[in-house]
């Protein structure tokens, strides 16, 4: 072997550029729902019909008796490593804990221990984009985590493991409260695999930049409340932007509640990292927001046709 290639899943932009060469008629929000089940995997997108709508497509290939994607998970890791297994363990224990897991809690899950053998199944399956490693707003030298971002494989410990052979099990979940909380996560992971589109959009391509998350609990906040950021931009223009996203089947409409809660989440940051720097509070949506008197908290509004430009 003289090199390697490293070839990253399709974006959404790739995806609805796929969808089109290939005669799928879905629309951008389908194209969004697969991609929160399956990723940028060309394979997985290849599987889908025309005749059939994104639900019933779903159902064939991931909860119908022989379905291409009801067995696929064992057969994928199978496929890759030549020991799954141990890869296995890892990956199910991240699928427990939405955040991710530091390396010494992932040991003790897993049963692996600390050694060097973990430290090489991590960075290949970071490689193989099943997992990604991100550290907390401030602690960029320790406490690194390692989260599951593999569309596929949460879908299948969410929904497939427990549900493969129930015909018609994803067009009776549109719309109940776990497939609607599932969407709201998923659209998240979306987001965060997309932060170079987000960065396009905002107009700071070109400037320095360094992505995290945060998080403090109540016991260690000034202002006595937990807060949560999935996403944080900071930037070397003196810049952060702090990114709030939020799935909806249509216009975004907030409320006071969201308001405050967005002023509260801005406050904490501000107190807890003692940053100096600007901070801009950025909405991912999915559509528009309903411009009333609560929508100005947001500095930046970005949708997913921005996100798949």
């Amino acid at each position: 072997m003289t090199c390697q290639i490293y070839i990253r899943p399709f974006t959404l932009k790739e995806c609805a550029t796929f969808c089109e060469y290939n005669n799928l008629k879905f629309s951008r929000l389908d194209i969004l729902h697969f991609y929160m089940i399956a990723g940028g995997i060309p394979y997985y997108w290849s599987l889908l019909s025309s005749d059939l709508p994104l639900s019933q497509n779903v159902d064939k290939l991931c909860f119908s008796r022989g379905g291409e994607l009801v067995s696929e998970y064992h057969r994928l890791y199978s496929s890759l490593f030549k020991k799954p297994d141990t890869y296995l363990k890892i990956i199910s224990s991240l699928a427990k804990k939405k955040i991710g897991m530091t390396r010494d809690e992932l040991a003790k899950e897993s049963g692996i221990g600390q050694s060097g053998v973990l430290t090489r199944m991590l960075a290949e399956l970071e490689q193989c984009d099943f997992i990604r490693k991100y550290n907390f707003f401030g602690n960029r030298s320790k406490g690194a985590m390692y989260q599951l971002i593999d569309a596929y494989t949460l879908f299948y410990y969410k929904f497939i493991e427990s549900n493969s052979h129930a015909d018609g099990f994803w067009s009776k979940m549109q719309g109940q409260p776990v497939y609607n909380t599932w969407c709201g996560l998923a659209f998240e992971r979306v987001c965060l695999l997309h932060t170079d589109e987000i960065k396009k959009v905002l107009g700071i391509s070109g400037v320095l930049t360094s992505e995290s998350a945060w998080y403090v609990s109540a016991e260690k906040s000034p202002l006595m409340m937990g807060s949560q950021i999935d996403l944080v931009i900071d930037r070397q223009d003196a810049v952060i932007n702090l990114c709030e996203m939020k799935y909806s089947k249509g216009d975004c409409l907030l409320d006071a509640n969201d308001e405050q809660c967005i002023r509260d989440k801005n406050s904490n940051f501000s107190a807890t990292t003692k940053t100096r720097k600007a901070l801009r509070n950025t909405l991912i949506t999915t559509f528009n927001v309903v411009k009333n008197t609560h929508f100005g908290v947001f500095d930046n509004v970005l949708t997913l046709d921005d996100l798949m430009e």
